[in-house]
């Protein structure tokens, strides 16, 4: 069950032990720095994490100067993270709106020896599942869930898609 920021969401599926956070709807500069910075920390610690876009995302105002800032924000909470509990990230990158900042965080990450995180891309939550070693019927689960928190994401962000690229 995931709890939100509207349109941020951060979740667990508990019985799989896998966290997620999911974009959906039009997430502003601010609301992304208030997230990567907000400390909180992840439902349950899982060993495994999924990020996901949904395709109605508009990560549109998220440019270098901001992607910088939030990998700043959130480089001590993964360092700890990482030390207490190695963990393996999978970044769900399955619309054209999403390829653009799934390769540019991973420029930024993937290279940093100091980032304790090197996150994966996968096309599809059911994929993300996959590389993470769930059968079928916990990738139904999961695929079931963290779209149902999506869904009500975008639903109480108002549908905030006001971007072309977000269409």
């Amino acid at each position: 069950m995931g709890i939100s920021d509207v349109p941020v969401v951060l979740g667990t599926v508990a019985d799989l032990g896998l966290d997620y956070l999911g974009f959906a709807g039009k997430v502003t500069r601010q609301e992304a720095l208030n997230f990567a910075g907000s400390g909180r920390p992840a439902p349950v610690g899982a060993t495994r994490w999924i990020t996901v876009f949904h395709p109605r995302a508009d990560l549109s105002a998220l440019d270098m100067d901001c992607m910088l800032e939030m990998k700043a924000r959130m480089k001590p909470r993964i360092a700890r993270a990482q030390a207490e509990q190695p963990f393996r990230m999978i970044l769900v990158a399955g619309s054209a709106n999403s390829e653009p900042i799934v390769a540019r965080w991973r420029e930024l990450t993937n290279p940093d020896p100091t980032y304790a995180s090197n996150p994966e891309v996968a096309r599809s939550i059911d994929e993300a599942c996959e590389m993470h070693g769930f059968n079928r019927e916990q990738r139904a689960v999961a695929v079931a869930e963290i779209e149902r928190d999506l869904r009500d994401a975008l639903s109480l962000s108002g549908g905030r898609v006001d971007s072309p690229a977000s269409q």
